[in-house]
């Protein structure tokens, strides 16, 4: 889906360690890949991972970043952990002039597969990290609200959505 798109610039919001950033950036070549990660220590390690990319510390709350700086603006695997979703979503399309790529745990099969691998039994398969609990229907109603969808799919066990501002 990043491809498809043929972005110049890209930012990724909540980062982590840079494994999906250095995935990206291997992947499309010239472009510019940013990333934004609250966590210090993971970002010490996005950095050794995917050092042709710039990665700074931020809060998907209040992006460090001027609006519609990025074609792009890739959130995976964030909006699950957060009080307030539609604050970040609205920040993340702040920062865009193009799209946004999305995703979540696709309720109840990510639980699923969690009890089924026999992690997180004492909570039925639910990280205790996760404050949101989205299915397909409730997903797309979401990120409807805040953008022009371009596309859904659901890979087992996730929800993923693009959309234009």
């Amino acid at each position: 889906m990043i491809q498809a798109q043929t972005p110049q610039r890209v930012l990724e919001v909540g980062c982590g360690e840079g494994v999906v950033t250095r995935y990206i950036a291997e992947r499309l070549g010239s472009a510019r890949v940013d990333g934004i990660e609250l966590d210090a220590e993971a970002l010490l390690l996005a950095q050794g991972r995917c050092p042709g990319a710039s990665f700074v510390r931020g809060d998907v709350y209040d992006l460090p970043v001027r609006s519609r700086s990025y074609d792009l603006v890739v959130c995976l695997e964030v909006l699950e952990h957060l009080q307030d979703p539609g604050r970040a979503l609205r920040e993340i399309r702040r920062v865009s002039r193009g799209g946004c790529l999305l995703s979540v745990p696709h309720e109840p099969f990510f639980r699923l597969g969690n009890v089924l691998r026999g992690k997180n039994l004492g909570r039925l398969g639910d990280p205790s990290d996760h404050v949101q609990h989205w299915g397909a229907r409730e997903f797309t109603a979401f990120c409807g609200q805040h953008l022009d969808l371009q596309a859904i799919t659901s890979p087992f066990p996730w929800l993923i959505v693009y959309g234009t501002v």
